[in-house]
């Protein structure tokens, strides 16, 4: 199992810079699967990171069998962060909290009441969460992701929803279409948070095992 921290987050957060794109990350994981010499890899991304996977499964899709967006975004070709959540008002916020907290290109993590709204309820995980969250470079939420192959190979898709989100649901229309029948995608609901991975592991590594 790889694990890659995509630069200027976690561990890697020393690298963090105004230049660090979605492309970066994307390259962050291309090189991954190129250097490990992966091959039929079940790729997973959990929220930003559903732009991710999409774009690294673009530019290397024959080491991938299928993609996992656990409670993520899933774009179009052409489409950024901010096309796939078009809210100006929150965009709005967040370019003026990255003006005055984080130097005009760093997004602030979230506090204990972001965390919460997105269905984290237990304070041990709080804290534990606050203590790793870092700032998330800006410039990732601007760039397009552009497909050169949309629908590479027949990689399978499975997503993953995560039903217990206090204060509403961004992924609620990504949800709908995977749902839908004749969608071509699976289908799973986890009874948890946006967080699932933190607050219900067992339940998001059985259904990985499942897919996998």
């Amino acid at each position: 199992m790889l694990a890659p921290t995509l630069t200027g987050l976690g561990d890697r957060s020393h690298l963090a810079s105004p230049e660090v794109t979605l492309s970066t990350h994307v390259l962050d994981v291309v090189n991954a699967l190129n250097w490990e010499d992966v091959h039929e890899a079940v790729l997973v991304g959990h929220s930003y990171s559903g732009l991710v996977i999409t774009g690294a499964a673009d530019r290397a899709p024959g080491r991938l069998r299928d993609l996992v967006y656990v409670d993520a975004l899933v774009p179009r070709s052409g489409q950024s962060w901010r096309d796939v959540v078009p809210d100006p008002a929150r965009w709005a916020a967040i370019d003026a909290e990255a003006r005055e907290r984080g130097d005009g290109w760093l997004m602030p993590p979230p506090g204990e009441a972001g965390l919460r709204g997105w269905g984290i309820d237990d304070g041990a995980d709080i804290d534990w969460a606050l203590a790793r969250l870092t700032p998330h470079p800006l410039a990732t939420s601007r760039e397009p992701l552009l497909l050169v192959n949309p629908r590479p190979r027949a990689l399978g898709r499975t997503y993953l929803w995560a039903s217990h989100k206090p204060t509403g649901d961004r992924f609620a229309g990504f949800k709908a279409e995977a749902s839908a029948a004749g969608s071509g995608w699976r289908y799973r609901e986890v009874a948890a948070g946006h967080d699932a991975m933190l607050t219900a592991p067992e339940q998001i590594a059985e259904l990985l095992l499942e897919l996998a």
